[in-house]
C-alpha cells in the first residue's frame, strides 16, 4: 500500500508540475505577444 501510495503521490507531482510549466509557458507567450504589439 505504501509503494501505491508513492506512485499515485508522484504521478499528481507530475500532473501538477506539467500544469504548472504550461501555466508558465502560456504566460511568456502573452508577455512576448504583448510587448510585440507595443513596441
Amino acid at each position: 500500500p505504501s509503494s501505491e501510495r508513492l506512485s499515485s503521490d508522484r504521478s499528481f507531482y507530475h500532473r501538477v508540475r506539467e500544469a504548472h510549466l504550461l501555466a508558465l509557458y502560456l504566460h511568456c507567450q502573452g508577455l512576448q505577444t504583448s510587448r510585440n504589439r507595443n513596441p
